[in-house]
C-alpha cells in the first residue's frame, strides 16, 4: 500500500517547531485547513499535505509542523524551520506502524498527555504521534494517515515503550495498531516522507478539534 501514498515535494516544505503552543488551537487549524484549499499555496502539492508531529524524548515535548514554505512564511506562529529531525534516529532503534479507529468514534474529550503514562522515558528515548493530513472541502475534515514511533536503543525495552504506549493511546481514545502490512523500517520510511493513504485507498477522517486533541503539548 506504500506505492499509493501521496507525499509532499522536499524541496518546497519545511519542518517548523511550533515555538508557542498555547497560539496552536483549533482554530488556528481550521486556518490551516482553509489555507490548505488555496491553490496559490499549494501550486506544487496535489493533494496538499500538511503533517502535524507531536514529539516527546524524555520529559521533554515539542510540537511540530510539516507544511510548504510558502505557508509558514503567512503564519507567525511557524516562523522556526528545523532540520529534519527524523534523519538522526538509526532505523534499527526504531519500532513503527500506523494507527487507525476500525470503526469506531474517537472520543471528543481526552488528555494526550495520558499516552505517555507509565512510559518514564530516557533522554534518548522517543515517542513521536504524527497525523499526516489534507484538507477535504467540508467542514474542518481532514484525511489522514497516522503514525507513532518509538525509538530507543534496547530492543526490549522498545518492545515494552511500543506495547504500553499503543495501550494507553488505545484505552483513552480506541486508537490502535493497525494489522502490519509493511515492516517497521517501510513505515519509518513512509513517516520520514510524510506519506498519506487517500481516502480512495483507506478512508479515514478527523475534524480539526479531533487533531488538535491528539497533538496539542
Amino acid at each position: 500500500m506504500k506505492d499509493f501514498q501521496e507525499r509532499p515535494t522536499e524541496a518546497d516544505y519545511g519542518a517548523f517547531l511550533v515555538q508557542d503552543p498555547s497560539h496552536f488551537t483549533p482554530n488556528f487549524i481550521a486556518q490551516l485547513h482553509n489555507l490548505g484549499l488555496t491553490k496559490e499555496i499549494f501550486q506544487q502539492t496535489d493533494p496538499p499535505i500538511i503533517s502535524f508531529e507531536h514529539l516527546t524524548r524524555g520529559k521533554q515535548t515539542a510540537l511540530v509542523l510539516f507544511a510548504p514554505k510558502v505557508l509558514a512564511a503567512k503564519l507567525p506562529l511557524l516562523r522556526v524551520e528545523l532540520a529534519d529531525y527524523t534523519t538522526k534516529i538509526p532505523v534499527s532503534f526504531v519500532n513503527c506502524f500506523e494507527l487507525g479507529l476500525n470503526g469506531k468514534a474517537l472520543p471528543k474529550d481526552f488528555d494526550n498527555k495520558l499516552f505517555t503514562q507509565g512510559l518514564n522515558l530516557e533522554e534518548d528515548e522517543y515517542l513521536f504521534l504524527q497525523i499526516v493530513s489534507t484538507p477535504l472541502g467540508q467542514a474542518s475534515n481532514f484525511q489522514v494517515t497516522m503514525r507513532m514511533v518509538v525509538s530507543a536503543k534496547d530492543s526490549i525495552r522498545r518492545i515494552a515503550i511500543a506495547r504500553a504506549a499503543e495501550t494507553n493511546i488505545k484505552s483513552i481514545t480506541f486508537l490502535s495498531r493497525l494489522p502490519k502490512k509493511h515492516s517497521s523500517s517501510a513505515n519509518f520510511e513512509s513517516y520520514q516522507k510524510r506519506g498519506l493513504l487517500p481516502g480512495e485507498v483507506k478512508k479515514f477522517v478527523l475534524d480539526g478539534e479531533d487533531i488538535f486533541n491528539l497533538i496539542k503539548v
